[in-house]
């Protein structure tokens, strides 16, 4: 390997590290915040409570009604179920010691740090370079999308607004397509 290549490859992977990093830095805030905050934390974790009165009263975890909506149905027939149900079920695992909306907002912040590596992942096993897919990293924290939901430069700015499932999907998506 030539030294110029070396030196691309560090700067591929240092780019991915500054966009984690940066991802990091913006969700910090998230997870200081007295309370919700002009973002759908509110409406997810009125899911988790939701899902924790289901399971201590014998219920269904996916199939409780959910009365914060007016869908006419018990949600999750027709929303995102796993990432619910992971923080969930930490929340359980940690024999309840934590809010739930601590670990929701925790887990929004890891999970933010992790999308610029998925790209980075997801690039490297499509076959291009380390440098490429560093760019790539650097470019998933600058997506811009029109609307108020998905993946974008307007959720970084509003805190977590519209992105807690779009987080999982990216964590879980980019790795898998990158894979096929």
């Amino acid at each position: 390997m030539t030294q110029t290549k070396a030196h691309q490859n560090w700067i591929g992977i240092l780019l991915c590290i500054f966009a984690s990093c940066f991802a990091a830095w913006i969700f910090w805030a998230e997870l200081w915040q007295q309370t919700s905050h002009m973002s759908d934390v509110t409406f997810h974790l009125s899911i988790l409570h939701s899902i924790d009165v289901a399971v201590k009263s014998g219920g269904n975890p996916v199939d409780f009604w959910y009365d914060g909506s007016p869908f006419g149905f018990a949600l999750f027939r027709g929303y995102q179920h796993l990432p619910h149900l992971i923080v969930y079920y930490i929340y359980r695992a940690c024999s309840e010691q934590f809010a739930l909306e601590s670990i929701l907002r925790v887990s929004t912040c890891i999970l933010a740090t992790l999308v610029p590596c998925c790209f980075f992942i997801c690039m490297r096993l499509l076959g291009l370079s380390k440098l490429s897919a560093g760019f790539s990293a650097l470019f998933s924290v600058l997506v811009v999308e029109i609307g108020n939901y998905g993946l974008g430069l307007h959720n970084y700015n509003w805190g977590s607004g519209g992105i807690i499932a779009q987080l999982w999907a990216c964590c879980f998506l980019l790795p898998a397509v990158g894979v096929s």
